[in-house]
């Protein structure tokens, strides 16, 4: 009997050591785990606090990078000034008594060429090509003889332009004036040009291209990469050498572009068909059978079908006629490294 209660005395005490050894065990498991996981939440920790106590820009790499890229920019827009600018009028530095005379020289120079390519010029005598106080002798001032010099010599080509496309009259040409003189007066110098001699549209009234005053024309402003030439043609010719001067001026070496262009054709190509007139209906007589208690009324005449519009009224382009045109261009003047005027030979 006392053997039986030892034994299970035994096994009670064998059995409350392995709990106890099995407890000891888990605990210290636990406690490992705890550990290890308090270690990894406090690197985490101390990562994402240095993280967020970082300045990430800018870093030094990512100058070094911005860097770069800003030198392939500023390289490949300076590439591409030197290509837009390679046509272009530069200011050329001179006397201004040298300048009339150079104005008298290239107006002798442009009417010869209208001349020799059938363009006629209204006022031919008194035509200024807009350059009107030179053309009274007026000297200009010494400080804008280089941006005259200039706009004298874009006209030229703008004007050559016009006498190769063969246009037929030639009725003004409009600059932007920013000399002294225009800036104090105030008023836009106006070139008039007489009636043309040609029929249809071509002969329209007088035309009247005006000059405007700019100041800043030509010029590139500062950190801007162009400035810009305006000039205004007045113009007619055939469709055919319409199309001719715009292609010339988009394959011209200047850098030119028409912002506008105002066309007045024949007046017969927007007239309307005469509309027909209703066949009359008899009316018919009071008391035949049919009629309604007035018995006098009479049916309403039905329009005949219009005719067929002539050939000249279906054609709205194409036929190559007269047309007076309005041009307005501008010149770009792009922006170069800082360059000293060129001095003219034998400039004071």
């Amino acid at each position: 009997m006392r053997s039986r209660r030892k034994a299970i005395i035994v096994a009670a005490v064998v059995l409350f050591v392995l709990l106890f050894a099995g407890v000891g065990v888990l605990l210290v498991q636990g406690f490992m785990a705890f550990s290890s996981a308090e270690t990894a939440l406090s690197d985490t920790k101390g990562r994402l606090e240095y993280l967020y106590g970082r300045d990430p820009f800018p870093s030094a790499r990512n100058l070094e990078m911005e860097r770069a890229n800003l030198a392939a920019i500023d390289k490949e827009l300076a590439g591409l000034l030197v290509a837009m600018s390679r046509g272009q009028v530069e200011p050329l530095e001179q006397s201004p008594a040298k300048f009339v005379g150079q104005f008298w020289e290239a107006r002798e120079s442009m009417l010869s060429k209208a001349d020799a390519a059938g363009v006629a010029v209204f006022g031919k005598k008194e035509f200024d090509f807009s350059f009107g106080r030179q053309m009274k002798g007026d000297l200009p001032t010494q400080k804008d003889v280089s941006r005259l010099t200039q706009q004298l010599r874009i006209v030229q080509n703008l004007f050559d332009v016009l006498c190769v496309a063969h246009i037929a009259e030639l009725r003004g040409i409009g600059r932007e004036e920013f000399e002294e003189e225009a800036i104090a007066g105030g008023a836009a110098h106006t070139a008039t040009a007489t009636s043309g001699h040609h029929g249809g549209a071509a002969s329209s009234s007088a035309s009247t291209v005006m000059n405007t005053v700019n100041p800043e024309t030509g010029l590139v402003p500062d950190g801007q990469m162009f400035g810009t030439w305006h000039f205004v043609f007045s113009f007619t010719a055939n469709e055919s050498a319409l199309i001719r001067v715009l292609d010339g001026y988009a394959r011209n070496p200047l850098f030119t572009v028409v912002t506008r262009v105002e066309m007045a054709g024949e007046s017969k190509l927007n007239a309307k068909a005469a509309e027909a007139a209703p066949t009359p209906v008899e009316p018919r007589l009071p008391g035949i059978r049919g009629l309604g208690a007035r018995g006098a009324a009479v049916a309403k005449a039905k329009p005949a079908p219009a005719p067929e519009a002539s050939r000249d009224l279906r054609i709205v382009c194409g036929r190559d006629t007269p047309v007076s045109v309005k041009m307005e261009v501008d010149v770009y003047q792009f922006a170069k490294q800082a360059v000293a005027p060129t001095p003219a030979e034998g400039a004071p």
